[in-house]
């Protein structure tokens, strides 16, 4: 999901997504409501796993 169309349609922000013509990246984003831009990005061995912790995570706080 691109970083505009999250703004449209994600309300609850961080949802972990492998990135668009980069296999084996994923990334957390949320935008706040003043237009920040909080991302995460995992790389490497488990980043499907990791990123998805994390965006669970920050979900909490």
């Amino acid at each position: 999901m691109e970083l505009a169309n999250m703004a449209a349609s994600d309300t609850t922000g961080f949802e972990p997504f492998e990135r668009q013509g980069e296999p084996g990246v994923w990334s957390v984003e949320h935008i706040d409501d003043d237009g920040g831009i909080e991302q995460a990005i995992f790389i490497g061995q488990s980043a499907e796993r990791r990123c998805r912790e994390y965006a669970e995570f920050r979900r909490r706080f």
